[in-house]
């Protein structure tokens, strides 16, 4: 943490909740930085499971604010505010950077004012590498508000790093969302600049469990994920209806697929009606309708290890 009056070139944001068991590898990993020259901001977002007992050795080395739970939103806007660094540097408290990777990606940001992110390795919760299926990955620099609306860039917010004054025109994190506001703020950022890609593995992204169909089919339409295409057309209409109709249906059959995963086959048929609603030519729509219309006996037989129930299904078929 720089301690002087000279104004660093990194500002690391690192917004926490009950990630005890995880965020000294996130605080080591900035440490453990080749560029020094860096000021890192940890705001604890009321956190009950030990995380402030973690973060006492590290009180030396980093600027803490801590504040009653309010979301990761407000955590990272008003580590925003404090700021000081010519660069933002985010990082979530279960994710991990490799030594390199601020220096890398620092050679691309001297270059113009742009928006810099890298490619990513993923871990489990024991810090394990994974694989894990992503959609086609189409493009990954330039202008990428519709390849990260549609899934075809992969865009993991710890990777990323801008100069604050791209941040000040983008605005800041809607801490009216509990999910996807990351992604919403990255879609403001894509109307703001370009992005810059690093192509190496300069992160350690922790892919830890998600209850994507644990809440009901009315409350699923109003989390972020759809709440994020709504405001973000509201807020640039002259990105077209046609693409807002294109990520709507996209997500309801990701979310249709998931349903059909865990055996939940009446929101199956829901959310594939409502693709059919932006694409009728949708053709997979039509077959999870099918499939999930048959007798369970017959579902068991083309599944036979319980994938419907287990959620193992090869997602090759989306």
């Amino acid at each position: 943490m720089k301690k002087n009056g000279k104004r660093p070139l990194f500002s690391v944001i690192i917004p926490v909740f009950n990630k005890a068991g995880y965020v000294k590898e996130a605080l080591d990993s900035v440490f453990s930085q080749t560029v020094k020259d860096l000021e890192v901001l940890v705001v604890n977002d009321g956190s009950t499971d030990g995380t402030e007992g973690v973060l006492r050795s590290y009180l030396n080395r980093v600027r803490y604010f801590y504040q009653e739970n309010r979301g990761v939103s407000s955590a990272r806007n008003r580590a925003i505010t404090a700021a000081r660094g010519k660069y933002l540097a985010f990082l979530d408290a279960d994710d991990i950077w490799l030594p390199q990777k601020l220096e890398q990606q620092l050679s691309l940001l001297e270059r113009r004012e742009v928006i810099v992110h890298s490619d990513v390795e993923f871990i489990d919760a024991e810090g394990r590498k994974i694989s894990k299926v992503a959609p086609q990955i189409c493009f990954q620099q330039g202008n990428l508000f519709s390849g990260i609306l549609l899934w075809q860039s992969r865009v993991i917010l710890s990777s990323v790093v801008l100069p604050r004054s791209l941040s000040r025109k983008a605005g800041w994190f809607d801490e009216e969302l509990r999910t996807a506001e990351d992604t919403c703020y990255l879609l403001n950022l894509a109307r703001t600049g370009e992005f810059k890609f690093a192509p190496e593995k300069l992160i350690l992204k922790r892919d830890l469990p998600a209850g994507l169909t644990q809440t009901g089919y009315e409350s699923f339409k109003k989390n972020g994920t759809f709440v994020c295409v709504e405001k973000v057309f509201k807020k640039f209409p002259e990105a077209g209806g046609r693409l807002k109709h294109k990520a709507l249906e996209k997500r309801y059959f990701h979310y249709g697929f998931a349903c059909f995963k865990r055996g939940d086959f009446p929101l199956t048929r829901r959310s594939m009606l409502q693709v059919l609603k932006y694409n009728k030519f949708r053709l997979k729509a039509y077959v999870f309708i099918g499939l999930s219309l048959l007798p369970f006996w017959i579902k068991s037989r083309l599944y036979p290890q319980g994938h419907v129930k287990t959620g193992k299904i090869s997602s090759s078929v989306i």
